[in-house]
């Protein structure tokens, strides 16, 4: 009763320190990009205009979409929040969090409680762990999820198969939140399907049917335009003629990935870490828990290998949790003084490297950016604009680097402009001056553009020429804006 008792208190307390690094400087510090603006709108149109769409935000596949399971989760955070986005992203660090008690109680029925007080710790104290938690992105409730579902998928496999309905419905969720990460997943699922018994059969298909209803819809809807797109994208991108190198690749990617959640930047470290758990897996491959890690990773990689554009980082979330599992495995078969030392470098790096969440290329988030943009600079920069206007219209042009979009701007003119008279711009994107009607000032809007300067060069040289000297200027971090007076320049 004492052990069972000192787990749990050590159990809340790594939750308590994991909260710290994702929760530090938030929400004003966190990083609003390309995707974030994407959320942010989609939930504010459910929010305040009743579009409960049946699709989420495109990918960069033309013609995919996600589904709108994430808006849906995310919209009473951001009412609570009145629209701030830094109150969503604690509402998603919680989410996080709770991934914690699941890979506790998969760890421990895999191998031990020593085992799985190590595998807290890494989640605990990770820069890379937390730096994910700190994402404002239908990512991030995917650690949830996804330790859920490793978790009751062992206890199936273990032969507790009235969890198989739990397992299909989380194994829907991750995919309806991110499919590049669900469908990886499904392999597993239906491998647990044809191993138990038939009576979970229907009760399993049917939980794992609701998620997907909303975009199963919209493709009964219109004649599957989504699944011709996806198709069409996989077949013309190549990518499956040597699954063997995608394989490899995704191999690599996994090892920086778990650089980054067990001692960043050392990158060999987490590779021998990573060589260490697959000889594990290799020396104690009949035993039925090394066996569930090895057909796990199989079900979820090799798949994965045959993907056209193969593995990016976030992809392989379910992976990650494993490889953090094999590696506290690892270092409670070293001896004491090594495992201790390895444990210490790690607790000093990754506190340190709490310091870097915001550090321009430095920073883990996965979204970015050299330029560092935070939700504050946003608001400041906005708020800024809406001081500089006085109740008068205006207008804004935005310069957008390449992969981004408006936006991460434009939702902050909906959030902070939504109770004021002059609350939108007339134009934000590219235009003439002779275009505007009513505004009577102009803001250029910019940050670096440290791949294609020029760009930014000719753009401003655009707008000086167009609209003269600017009449003020703001900067916040990345984030700078020229204020025109068009009364002065007509």
């Amino acid at each position: 009763m004492l052990r069972l008792k000192n787990n749990w208190v050590f159990l809340f307390l790594m939750m308590g320190i994991g909260l710290f690094p994702r929760l530090w400087r938030l929400p004003a510090d966190l990083q609003v990009h390309y995707d974030q603006g994407l959320h942010s709108q989609g939930v504010w149109n459910i929010w305040h205009e009743g579009k409960f769409s049946l699709l989420g935000h495109p990918t960069d596949q033309d013609g995919i979409f996600h589904a709108p399971v994430y808006y849906w989760l995310m919209t009473p955070a951001y009412m609570l929040g009145r629209g701030d986005p830094g109150t969503a992203a604690v509402f998603q660090a919680f989410l996080c969090i709770l991934a914690a008690p699941f890979i506790y109680a998969l760890t421990r029925r895999l191998f031990d409680a020593k085992t799985a007080r190590i595998a807290l710790v890494i989640y605990g104290f990770s820069y890379g762990y937390a730096s994910y938690a700190r994402w404002l992105s239908n990512v991030t409730p995917a650690w949830l999820f996804s330790a859920m579902f490793s978790y009751y998928a062992y206890l199936v496999y273990r032969g507790r198969t009235k969890y198989l309905p739990l397992v299909g419905l989380l194994t829907a969720l991750v995919f309806e939140c991110n499919g590049a990460i669900g469908a990886f997943l499904y392999p597993l699922f239906f491998y647990l399907l044809l191993r138990s018994k038939i009576q979970h059969l229907v009760s399993s298909l049917f939980l794992t049917l609701i998620p997907h209803l909303p975009l199963l819809l919209f493709e009964l809807r219109h004649n599957f335009i989504i699944t011709k797109a996806f198709l069409k994208g996989s077949a013309t991108a190549g990518g499956f003629s040597n699954p063997l190198l995608t394989f490899i690749n995704n191999l690599n990617i996994l090892n920086m990935e778990m650089t980054k959640m067990f001692i960043y930047p050392r990158y060999w470290l987490s590779a021998v870490l990573l060589i260490a758990g697959l000889i594990l897996l290799i020396k104690y491959y009949s035993r039925p828990n090394y066996k569930f890690l090895i057909i796990h990773y199989a079900f979820f990689l090799v798949p994965l290998s045959f993907f056209n554009r193969g593995a990016i980082g976030f992809f392989l979330v379910p992976v990650i949790l494993l490889s953090t599992i094999l590696i506290a495995r690892v270092i409670v078969q070293l001896p004491k003084v090594f495992a201790a030392l390895l444990l210490f470098v790690f607790l000093f790096t990754n506190i340190v490297n709490w310091y870097h969440f915001v550090s321009a290329d430095f920073a883990l988030t996965p979204s970015g950016a050299v330029n560092l943009i935070t939700n504050q600079d946003r608001q400041d920069s906005v708020a800024w604009i809406y001081r500089e206007s006085a109740g008068q219209q205006f207008a804004v042009w935005i310069y957008i680097i390449p992969y981004f979009l408006y936006d991460p701007w434009t939702y902050y003119f909906h959030y902070l402009g939504q109770n004021r008279p002059n609350g939108f711009p007339e134009n934000y994107k590219n235009f003439s001056k002779n275009e505007l009607k009513t505004s009577r000032y102009f803001y250029a809007i910019f940050e670096p553009d440290q791949n294609q300067p020029g760009r930014l060069v000719d753009w401003l040289d655009r707008v000086y020429t167009d609209y003269g000297r600017p009449a003020a200027a703001f900067s916040s971090n990345a984030a700078h804006i020229l204020k025109f007076d068009l009364a002065a320049t007509n």
